[in-house]
């Protein structure tokens, strides 16, 4: 069904979803002028924040920053050293003699030579090509 309607000397078409829909916004507004029920919200602490106040999660051991491979020749000791090496000595301060970097890291790293570290990174840098296809 239509409606028409004129509004000065001009006629107005209407098709019943917009009548519909303005008297569905007319009933929307109504009820939203409607005074809401005040609601009183009880502070219990919850079995959860309670366990982390008495039990504080702390890891047994230093756990590594990066993501990385599983490698039985590696431990988390060793990756953990590596990575404050790499911070320690940056590419950009090696750039005359890159293999003075790889020695003054394998000295931070326990058990490891500079060739170790050389197949590490080498191994790091397949698993980072990975991870992002």
């Amino acid at each position: 069904m239509h409606r028409f309607l004129k509004a000065s000397s001009t006629w107005y078409f209407f098709s019943d979803s917009l009548v519909a829909a303005a008297s569905d916004r007319e009933k929307l507004q109504a009820s939203s002028q409607k005074p809401v029920a005040k609601v009183e919200i009880k502070e219990v602490p919850t079995l959860r924040s309670d366990q982390a106040e008495e039990t504080p999660v702390v890891p047994s051991q230093p756990m590594p920053t990066m993501m990385v491979p599983p490698n039985p020749n590696w431990n988390n000791e060793q990756q953990i050293a590596l990575e404050g090496a790499l911070r320690k000595f940056p590419a950009s301060a090696f750039t005359a003699n890159p293999s003075k970097r790889w020695d003054a890291i394998a000295e931070l790293v326990p058990g490891k030579a500079s060739k170790d570290i050389k197949a590490r990174m080498k191994e790091l840098a397949e698993f980072a090509k990975t991870k992002k296809k």
